[in-house]
Formats: structure tokens, C-alpha cells, sequence
């Protein structure tokens, strides 16, 4: 997956946040351009569940070109077909298909695009997102859901919600510097300007003073270090500038102090 397009997946989302509950769910059923989805050749155990999944991406993505937000000269109009791997790959997923038969849908969707996209804006564009990839932008979805989630989408109470928030950004974090993920790590860099601009914007019932403050994210940069160092947690955390380490880490100060307990609790027992 090309780096752009993996950078530009809170961009779609914002863009899609209030398409993705629009009337999918009656319009499917009637979608006059899905009907080659009922010829799908899929096994028996997974064929209806994933026709009607075939129909609901013909018509989220006749939603998508509709919505008035997306001017054809745009960046999102221009990127979308890519994010549509995301959102098939997701719904895939969640209805525990089987990988192995993945790429049949793939394959009908590619085979039949012509039947719901004139443009050919997908022509050659529907693949299946590499396991790491589709891991790193699921947990990047689901960080921005509570993002721009509210108390009653989680039935929790304030503190509960920002423990919640708190939570899925240090996995980002640990995935984005432990594990050397730097595409993460730019989307990261991006959330966190998002997130400074405005906090939380439909959490109306809590003070946002006590909003979690981010850490700064230094840049990501693979670097050499000796080998008696390659264990040595507290190593990595304290970064003293004379020394070599293979990631660097943003600096521990009293700002992030709810992400240094997590994080090494994450070196420990990951």
C-alpha cells in the first residue's frame, strides 16, 4: 500500500463520519447497479453474507461519489478507491471470512466494476491491504471513533472514556516506535494536530481540561546501537543524546505521564 494513502485515512474518515451511517442499510436492498453481486461465486457458508456485502459497497460507494463534499477535483474524490480497500477489508473481517476467500470478492468486485462505476475510478484499484497495514489503520479507526465518540456510544462515564482514549493511543504509539511502524507514526503526527486543535468534539458532558495531553512525537528514524543495549528498556526511555538507539522516542515529560506507565508495561509483557 503506497504510503500516501495509508497517511490519508483520517482524512477519509472525517470526510465519511456521517456517510458511513447514511442509509445503507435500506439502500442496499434496492441498489439497481449491485445486481451482478446475487452471482457472486463464493462458498456456501459465507455466499449470502457476502453478497449482501457486495451490494452495500456498490452502494456506499454511489453514496460516496454523490455526497456533495466530494468535488471531483478534490483530494478525497481523488484518493477514495483506497480507502475502499480499508472498508471491505474491515467489513471482511468482522464477519469472519475466511482469508482464503477473501480475494473471490475481490475478484467479482474487479471483474464487474463497470456495472457501477462509469468513471472507472476503481478500475485495477480493489486489493486486499496487507495484514500489518490493515492492523495499523483498524487501530487508527477505532482511535478516531472514540475521538469522535460521545459518553452514550459507550455507556461509560468521563473518566472512563478518556482511560478508553488513553488507551488505544499508546497502542498506536507503542505499534508506531516499538514495532518501527513510521507510516503509523506520520498518521500519528497528523491525529495529534487534529486532536490539539479540538478535543473530542461531540464529548459535551465532560470538562475539557481534564482532556489527556499528547506527547510531542519526535521523528522516526532507524539508527544504530551497540549490542549490550538492544535490552535495555530503560535505555530506550531516557535518550540520553550521546548514545545510539534504533528508535527514537519521544522525550517523557510530565505531559505524557499517563502514556510512560503504559508503554512499558507494553515492552514488558508484549
Amino acid at each position: 500500500m503506497k504510503n500516501e494513502a495509508f497517511q490519508k485515512i483520517f482524512f477519509f474518515i472525517i470526510y465519511t463520519k456521517h456517510i458511513v451511517k447514511f442509509k445503507l442499510e435500506k439502500d442496499y436492498i434496492n441498489e439497481a447497479t449491485a445486481t451482478f453481486c446475487d452471482n457472486i461465486a463464493f462458498p456456501d457458508e459465507y455466499k449470502n453474507q457476502v453478497r449482501v456485502l457486495c451490494r452495500k459497497f456498490v452502494s456506499f460507494f454511489n453514496n460516496l461519489k454523490s455526497n456533495s463534499k466530494f468535488d471531483s477535483s478534490s483530494q478525497a474524490y481523488q484518493k477514495y478507491p483506497q480507502y475502499l480497500n480499508f472498508w471491505i477489508r474491515l467489513q471482511l473481517e468482522l464477519q469472519n471470512i475466511s482469508k482464503n476467500d477473501m480475494p473471490l470478492l475481490y475478484k467479482h468486485l474487479n471483474g464487474n466494476y463497470e456495472k457501477f462505476d462509469e468513471d472507472r475510478k476503481l478500475q485495477d484499484k480493489l486489493y486486499i491491504i496487507n495484514d500489518d497495514d490493515f492492523t495499523s489503520m483498524y487501530m487508527l479507526y477505532q482511535l478516531y471513533k472514540i475521538y469522535n465518540g460521545s459518553l452514550s456510544d459507550y455507556n461509560i462515564e468521563c473518566n472512563e472514556f478518556y482511560q478508553l482514549f488513553k488507551e488505544n493511543y499508546d497502542k498506536c504509539l507503542y505499534k508506531c516506535y516499538a514495532k518501527g511502524d513510521s507510516k503509523l507514526c506520520d498518521v500519528m503526527k497528523n491525529f495529534k494536530k487534529l486532536y490539539d486543535k479540538e478535543k473530542f468534539p461531540r464529548l459535551n458532558n465532560c470538562k475539557k481540561k481534564l482532556c489527556p495531553l499528547l506527547p510531542e512525537l519526535s521523528e522516526y528514524k532507524i539508527i544504530y546501537r551497540s549490542h549490550s543495549e538492544n535490552d535495555n528498556i530503560g535505555y530506550q526511555l531516557v535518550q540520553t543524546a550521546d548514545n545510539y538507539i534504533r528508535y527514537e522516542l519521544p522525550k517523557l515529560t510530565g505531559e505524557n505521564v499517563f502514556y510512560k506507565f503504559t508503554y512499558i508495561l507494553l515492552l514488558i509483557y508484549s
